[in-house]
């Protein structure tokens, strides 16, 4: 058990550090892809404050007009928010969740912004996807899914 804590303090710390080190030390390109990291986390420890916790995440780089496209399994009775967040050339990213039978639309978030947010709960449990689309302007975003 004493090992199991130390393990746990040890990737806790390391994670700090890194954090730390992007805040302490941010670049200061236009589209750089820690300011979309920091923007996600940021995200991520508020929806914690409503008792999310992540289930998996991704980051990358979309030019306008192109998605990319995530397929997961999604479980009935649980609630699950996905956050998302643009870098200083993202001017507008929306995310879609598509139920896989039938590709009907169950959530959406497309307003004008670079840090879409949506939330589902599945009435069964089945195969979902998520598309993050880059309608407006191009750079790295970061995506992570919740639940709950």
């Amino acid at each position: 058990m004493r090992r199991f804590a130390m393990r746990q303090l040890m990737i806790v710390g390391a994670v700090v550090c890194m954090l730390a080190t992007l805040v302490v030390m941010p670049s200061t390109s236009r589209g750089d892809k820690n300011s979309s990291r920091l923007c996600a986390l940021q995200l991520i420890l508020n929806a914690r404050k409503l008792g999310y916790k992540v289930r998996n995440g991704d980051f990358g780089y979309l030019e306008q007009g192109k998605s990319k496209s995530y397929k997961g399994l999604l479980y009935r009775g649980s609630s699950y928010m996905v956050v998302a967040c643009g870098d200083d050339g993202v001017k507008d990213l929306d995310l879609y969740m598509y139920k896989v039978k039938g590709r009907s639309l169950v959530s959406v978030d497309n307003s004008k912004d670079n840090t879409p947010t949506l939330t589902y709960t599945p009435s069964k449990s089945g195969i979902y996807v998520l598309q993050v689309k880059m309608h407006s302007g191009s750079g790295h975003y970061t995506v992570a899914v919740l639940y709950k």
